[in-house]
């Protein structure tokens, strides 16, 4: 709750930290200040804006001292976008300053290994643009309006290809009666998902054709919108609409760490919960360890199935389509679980497959907030962390990866 009481500013404060959220924040008197937009080692004037319990949020009035880990973005949208948080921010800073937010949410005693995205630009292999009209842009942070865009750095090169025909296409005087479009790659094709409405004209289909392959609310529509994803030895099948991760680069680095926790434990049977389109479930079958697939119903589920039959790896896979709270791992055997979450986590889910006491952990954290709390219910159920790796999935914000292994005492 924001406090009514009348706040003291201060006159200067040098930044000390960044946040979870990405916000800096430094410590002044006995208050925490927070001030988005600064980098440790600005200093500057600053007005505060409201209290919450011992901190206060403030804004910038005057910068006194840059930070040397600022530069001036890459993105000439980046201010009015928002979607690159920290484009302001040299990648050394990041690699410097992301791995103790992971730290101190779990209150590990190591600095968290980084290892950096090897695509500093150009890294996405998914965007998800606003179309209203002629327009197409992002939408802004908690806003919906939308910045226009004639283009994204962040996009990969045959992302950012899509982007550009589907200006050509309503620059040609075509309309695209939708409200959202995710341009989507498998580092070689790339698809187009459009959201609209339920009905959908005829000509709708001969416009989309021109773009190549896409669908309409999941359904394909023109030529052939799903992927096939090269994990690892593997092309996994990638219906529209079905998550994947951002950055493939990246995403085979976590995969290979991940399968070499895996393998370094010997398992006799491996839990992949929230195991998706089988991002790591089918790198185990691939190894000849037996594992067990768990995700809600849906196209993902069913592309893992599609995968492992492709692969002959059905014999050595247990694909179960259910809600994370309906699956009992009291009624299953496995030694050793990855747990891949959505980013809210586990909602309570970790603390039943703990009955089953498991050898290991690995649990991957798309937001370590959340993980954290499902972390400190393994650590009271006696585990503790043997590894902790951070992965640069989102190069130019303040989101990464995690990779927690956990064992049992």
């Amino acid at each position: 709750m924001t406090s009514k009481k009348p706040i003291d500013n201060s006159r200067e404060v040098t930044i000390e930290w960044l946040g979870p959220n990405g916000v800096g924040g430094a410590v002044a008197g006995k208050h925490t200040v927070l001030i988005p937009g600064t980098l440790p080692g600005d200093t500057v004037a600053w007005e505060a804006t409201e209290r919450r319990g011992r901190s206060i949020m403030g804004t910038v009035s005057h910068t006194r001292t840059a930070s040397p880990l600022r530069r001036t973005p890459p993105c000439p949208d980046s201010d009015a976008c928002g979607g690159c948080d920290l484009a302001h921010m040299l990648p050394n800073g990041r690699h410097t300053w992301l791995p103790p937010i992971a730290q101190r949410a779990l209150r590990y005693a190591s600095l968290p290994h980084w290892i950096p995205s090897p695509r500093e630009r150009g890294h996405r292999a998914r965007v998800k643009l606003a179309v209203a009209g002629k327009t197409i842009g992002y939408r802004t942070r908690r806003s919906h309006e939308i910045v226009p865009v004639k283009g994204c750095g962040i996009a990969r090169p045959e992302v950012e290809a899509g982007l550009q025909s589907l200006h050509k296409l309503l620059d040609s005087g075509h309309s695209l009666p939708c409200k959202e479009v995710e341009i989507r790659s498998d580092g070689t094709r790339i698809s187009f998902d459009f959201i609209g409405p339920k009905g959908v004209p005829r000509e709708i289909g001969e416009t989309l054709a021109l773009l190549g392959s896409a669908s309409w609310n999941g359904r394909a529509i023109a030529g052939n919108p799903t992927l096939q994803l090269p994990v690892g030895p593997i092309e996994l099948q990638v219906s529209p609409g079905v998550f994947y991760q951002v950055n493939l680069e990246i995403n085979a680095l976590l995969v290979a760490h991940v399968m070499q926790i895996v393998e370094s434990v010997f398992p006799q049977r491996v839990l992949d919960f929230y195991s998706g389109m089988g991002n790591f479930g089918l790198q185990i079958a691939h190894k000849g360890i037996p594992v067990l697939c768990v995700e809600q119903p849906g196209r993902a589920i069913d592309d893992c199935r599609a995968t492992a039959q492709r692969y002959d790896l059905t014999e050595r896979m247990e694909i179960l389509a259910l809600p994370d709270r309906r699956f009992e791992p009291s009624r299953s055997f496995f030694d050793v679980a990855v747990v891949d979450p959505p980013r809210a986590g586990t909602s309570g889910s970790l603390e039943r497959l703990l009955i089953n006491r498991p050898r290991h952990i690995v649990y991957v954290s798309c937001h370590i907030g959340s993980g954290s709390a499902d972390i400190r219910k393994a650590l009271k159920a006696g585990y503790r962390i043997v590894d902790v790796t951070c992965f640069d999935m989102f190069p130019d914000t303040h989101h990464f990866e995690t990779v927690i292994h956990l064992t049992r005492e």
